[in-house]
């Protein structure tokens, strides 16, 4: 699995740093539907452990890009606010 140090919030789930808080619920609820154990299809790409980090990846972006006010702060901490 790459490193996924090296992707931001955005990469994560996705979406352009432009998109609208609808597109981010969208994209967060799509990728946590890809990532979760009730895909079994997941297993073919990733182990179990791969796809438990990735969905906390997924849980850990959407904390902070679904909330108006923290995705404000880390937009201005990527140099994009």
């Amino acid at each position: 699995m790459e490193d996924l140090a090296r992707f931001n919030y955005y990469d994560i789930l996705e979406v352009s740093p432009h998109s609208a808080q609808h597109e981010v619920t969208t994209a967060y609820e799509r990728a946590k539907s890809t990532y979760s154990g009730e895909n079994p299809a997941i297993y073919t790409i990733f182990s179990e452990q791969e796809a438990r980090n990735l969905l906390t990846l997924v849980e850990e972006a959407y904390s902070v890009l679904g909330n108006k006010t923290l995705r404000a702060l880390y937009d201005e901490k990527l140099g994009q606010g």
